[in-house]
């Protein structure tokens, strides 16, 4: 799905891998919330 190709895409670009990913932020709003802060998003 599109997180999922976010996460790969993501994972090689950032020092979290794309499993530390899917455990840190399980829910929508958690994902929501470090795509935020990590591209610096102010919606």
């Amino acid at each position: 799905d599109c997180l999922r190709e976010q996460r790969q895409i993501l994972g090689s670009e950032s020092n979290m891998s794309a499993t530390e990913l899917t455990h840190t932020y399980t829910q929508p709003e958690d994902y929501v919330e470090w795509a935020r802060k990590f591209m610096n998003v102010n919606e």
